[in-house]
C-alpha cells in the first residue's frame, strides 16, 4: 500500500504572478529541454522505459551531492520536446545532472507549462517518485503514462496489463510504466544502493 503525501507548494516553490497572463499566478522554474526522438532512442538503445531513466538520473543527481531544501519536479511533453521542470525555492541551485538525461537540448527559467504535472518530489532528506491516484485502491493494479499530451497521467488497469508492462521483455512501452505496491524501493545505480520511495501525493498552497 502506497501512505499518501501531503505536498506544500509555499515551501518548495516561488509562486508570483505571471508576466505574460495578468492576474495570474504561477509557479517559477527551471526546465530543461529534451529531444523527443533522442530520448526515445536513448531508452531502446538502453532497454529502457521513460520512468525508470528519470527516476534513475534524479536520484543519482541528488545523491551526489544532496540539496537541503525542498524540489518538485515536473514533467510536460509535446511533439517535439520533453521537459523537466523543477520548482524550488532557490532557482540557482545546481542542477546540472539534469542534463544527463537522454536527447538533452538546453534550459531556461520560465513558467510551468500548462501540461506539466507531478512525478517526483525531494523532501530534503528523500527522493519520492509521487502520483496522483483519485479512490486509490490497494488491491488495484495502476500504470503511468509518459506519452499523453495533455501530461503524466495514473490510471487503473488489468493485471494482466500490469504483468506486461512490468515486465517490458518486448521493449514497447517506453512511455508506459507501472505504480509499485510498495513504498521502499531499492535501485542498483552503479553497482550502489540507493532508496526510492513512492507515494500518492496531495498538494495545497
Amino acid at each position: 500500500m502506497l501512505p499518501l503525501i501531503k505536498i506544500n507548494l509555499t515551501e518548495c516553490c516561488q509562486i508570483t504572478e505571471d508576466i505574460v497572463i495578468l492576474g495570474k499566478h504561477n509557479i517559477a522554474v527551471q526546465t530543461y529541454a529534451f529531444n523527443f526522438d533522442e530520448f526515445l532512442e536513448g531508452l531502446k538503445k538502453n532497454n529502457e522505459n521513460a520512468d525508470v531513466h528519470l527516476s534513475k538520473t534524479i536520484l543519482q543527481g541528488l545523491m551526489q551531492k544532496p540539496l537541503k531544501s525542498k524540489i518538485l519536479f515536473f514533467f510536460s511533453p509535446n511533439s517535439q520536446f520533453n521537459f523537466i521542470s523543477a520548482a524550488l525555492l532557490k532557482l540557482q541551485s545546481n542542477l546540472h545532472w539534469l542534463s544527463n538525461i537522454y536527447g538533452y537540448v538546453e534550459s531556461a527559467q520560465e513558467y510551468l507549462k500548462p501540461n506539466a504535472r507531478p512525478f517526483m518530489y525531494w523532501d530534503g532528506n528523500n527522493l519520492h517518485r509521487i502520483y496522483d491516484i483519485t479512490n486509490y485502491d490497494p488491491s488495484s493494479n495502476y500504470i503511468n503514462d509518459f506519452g499523453s499530451i495533455y501530461g503524466l497521467a495514473s490510471s487503473e488497469t488489468e493485471e494482466e496489463m500490469y504483468k506486461h508492462i512490468k515486465a517490458n521483455t518486448d521493449n514497447q512501452s517506453w512511455d508506459y510504466s507501472i505504480v509499485p505496491k510498495e513504498h521502499e524501493e531499492i535501485v542498483t545505480i552503479k553497482e550502489k544502493k540507493f532508496v526510492l520511495l513512492h507515494n500518492r501525493y496531495e498538494l495545497s498552497k
